[in-house]
């Protein structure tokens, strides 16, 4: 980020070419690739973990999603770098959420496996984005909460101006933008 350039990292690609994949990171060592359109019709559950210190790629067998899926997001409270402690003095939830056309995968970084939750169900063509207690998914028009300390989830009430496809997100600790 300091110089603004872009340079190919070629131990970091991913197994093949990938479309519609869902990503995200964990604080500041590693970044989470998963699932996607390998070809038309063709789906994928697998996860790579890319390592930043070394800039590798590596699949994680032991973090296939539930399902094979595409046009799907993902939502981590470690993303962008947020700090593992907050000042209210709660530890920032080391896993992230994965979702899109079926059950909510929970991937638990420490173990880099996948736990389902099979009680929270969305929509696919969705983006996701964190606070450092929240996951928020916007599907379509909608935006659903997904509350890490408690794994429920809730319809919120916000909308965008009008339903929208192919959705993305970014966040900072305070605030999430989502555009399409």
């Amino acid at each position: 980020y300091s110089t603004d350039t872009i340079v190919a990292s070629p131990g970091s690609n991913l197994n093949n070419n990938v479309n519609n994949l869902a990503a995200t990171g964990r604080s500041s060592t590693s970044g989470y690739f998963a699932g996607g359109e390998v070809s038309l019709g063709n789906y994928s559950s697998t996860t790579s973990k890319i390592d930043y210190s070394t800039d590798t790629r590596t699949t994680v067998p032991s973090a296939f999603l539930s399902e094979a899926t595409y046009g799907h997001s993902a939502a981590s409270a470690r993303a962008n770098a947020l700090p593992e402690t907050m000042p209210l003095a709660y530890a920032v939830p080391n896993n992230h959420y994965i979702q899109g056309g079926g059950p909510v995968d929970k991937v638990i970084h420490s173990t880099d496996t996948v736990d389902r939750i099979p009680s929270i169900t969305f929509l696919s063509d969705s983006a996701g984005a964190s606070s450092p207690t929240n996951a928020y998914f916007g599907v379509g028009g909608a935006f659903y909460k997904i509350n890490y300390s408690n794994e429920t989830s809730s319809l919120i009430n916000a909308t965008l101006s009008s339903t929208r496809i192919n959705l993305n997100a970014t966040a900072s600790p305070s605030v999430g933008y989502f555009r399409g």
